[in-house]
């Protein structure tokens, strides 16, 4: 099928990816239960991890090779901290919405495998960078690649999955983000470790390479063939959670939407966005900060915290999607935006002690709960959105508030740390309090904000709910 408005069905001739696999997921969302809708679901899910893990895999690398780019180009902290934050979101902030209005009408799964093909590309293109500016650029392709995948998640998962498993099916989704992100510290140190001894490296086409240029290749690559696989993918058709089928709103009615849910939105998207700064933050400089406060090579750190964020994030999004399902379920209808404070108010003393431990290993002991309660925002907010915005304007709405959330989480966080690091203690040796308190106060941040908005978010609730059964009875 051509890159055009996407079908009202989900069939072979629309999607591809095989007639096994577009039988499967033809089933969702027409009615059919059993092996057969299972298998659809499944393969639903298995794309967007795929793509959420290889999406963290490239956007982390660079928070590993710090020490070697630094040294190597010549840069400072705040000169990197542009390169983990900004630089990625350029182009977000122009992208970022006609992204998710595009996600509203067009084939999702097409253009998710068309943006994972240009961040791959990018990340593999860091490689070849020999100066800030370069590698810069290669960033800004990253970040605009990586626009497709939130909006288009948040659409798709919806139409595969029921509102009781929706939770767990975005708990799953999210995994993907800390198993990418810890693949990225593990992969990245075996690869440095093999070529500890190799100042410079001499490739075919590619040239003379540093270490760290060869790993952002390694890493970069294998994507393109993911994102082959999931361009032939069908997809489920767009539905509302109580089966209308649903089409494109015009701009002016989601900017309507968004006037009467303003309350409820900001909650959601500002609650997230400080406890994903203090993520940010503080995932972005672990792996300097194990080198400069104890010592450690840039193989150990990026191999035990590696460890310590996969662990830490695979149980945390589970424990996030089973809470919210299950308060959900008890009929606190503001479970979702509820699930996100406590991740702020559980993570805060671990954020705190972490950076002041008297050895690296109470560190990582101390920072593995942080992981773990931290993992409650990103993992919880796609239900939230999903619970208070119709699916049918779902990836232009989601589309802002990935917006904010990445300008708040991604852009500021990283930095500030460097800023205060650099400005307030003057010394890049003092990183470690620098971590204990920047990302802690991001945290308090997100807790007042996310607590302040509870009854807004379930007004929000039901006033969908309410607007989806009167279209259902008519």
């Amino acid at each position: 099928m051509a890159w055009g408005k996407e079908p009202d069905v989900c069939s072979p001739e629309h999607g591809g990816g095989g007639p096994v696999v577009a039988s499967a997921i033809q089933r969702i969302g027409h009615g059919e239960t059993g092996e057969a809708q299972a298998e659809g679901k499944r393969y639903v899910l298995i794309a967007l991890l795929l793509a959420s893990i290889l999406s963290f895999v490239d956007r982390q690398i660079l928070s590993l090779l710090v020490h070697p780019i630094e040294h190597d180009l010549h840069l400072n902290d705040t000169a990197m901290a542009l390169l983990l934050g900004p630089a990625f979101l350029i182009l977000h902030l122009v992208i970022g919405l006609p992204i998710g209005r595009l996600v509203d009408t067009y084939p999702r799964f097409k253009g998710l495998s068309l943006g994972m093909a240009l961040w791959s590309l990018a990340t593999a293109g860091a490689g070849l960078a020999s100066n800030f500016v370069h590698l810069f650029v290669a960033r800004i392709g990253v970040g605009f690649g990586e626009a497709f995948l939130g909006p288009t998640a948040y659409s798709v998962l919806p139409d595969a999955y029921p509102p009781h498993r929706i939770g767990r099916a975005s708990a799953i989704y999210s995994m993907g983000v800390y198993i990418g992100a810890g693949l990225a510290l593990i992969i990245g140190s075996q690869v440095i470790r093999l070529l500890a001894h190799v100042q410079e490296i001499t490739l075919p086409v590619l040239g003379v390479m540093h270490s760290w240029q060869l790993v952002f290749v390694v890493i970069g690559l294998p994507g393109i063939l993911v994102a082959l696989w999931i361009f032939r993918l069908p997809e489920p058709p767009r539905r509302d959670p109580n089966g209308i089928s649903a089409s494109r709103p015009a701009l002016r009615e989601v900017l309507a939407f968004i006037r009467a849910n303003l309350r409820a939105l900001a909650s959601v998207t500002f609650c997230a966005a400080f406890s994903l700064a203090m993520s940010y933050g503080t995932g972005a400089w672990v792996p300097t900060f194990l080198i400069r406060s104890y010592g450690w090579s840039i193989v150990h750190a990026g191999a035990v915290y590696g460890v310590v964020v996969v662990v830490g994030g695979v149980t945390g999004v589970n424990l996030a999607g089973a809470l919210s399902d299950a308060l959900t379920r008890k009929g606190i209808r503001s479970a979702r935006l509820l699930v996100m404070c406590l991740a702020s108010v559980l993570t805060l003393p671990f954020a705190i002690a972490f950076p002041l431990a008297p050895n690296p290993y109470v560190a990582m002991a101390l920072m593995l709960p942080a992981v773990i309660f931290s993992t409650f925002a990103p993992a919880a907010m796609p239900v939230s959105v999903q619970e208070i915005v119709p699916n049918r304007m779902r990836g232009a709405v989601a589309a802002g508030l990935i917006l904010f959330t990445s300008v708040i989480g991604l852009g500021f966080g990283p930095v500030l740390v460097s800023l205060f690091t650099n400005f307030v203690l003057h010394s890049q040796a003092q990183l470690r309090y620098s971590l204990a308190v920047v990302p802690p106060a991001a945290l308090l941040t997100s807790a007042i904000i996310g607590f302040s908005g509870l009854g807004a978010f379930s007004r929000a609730r039901d006033r969908l709910r309410g607007t989806e059964a009167t279209l259902s009875a008519n």
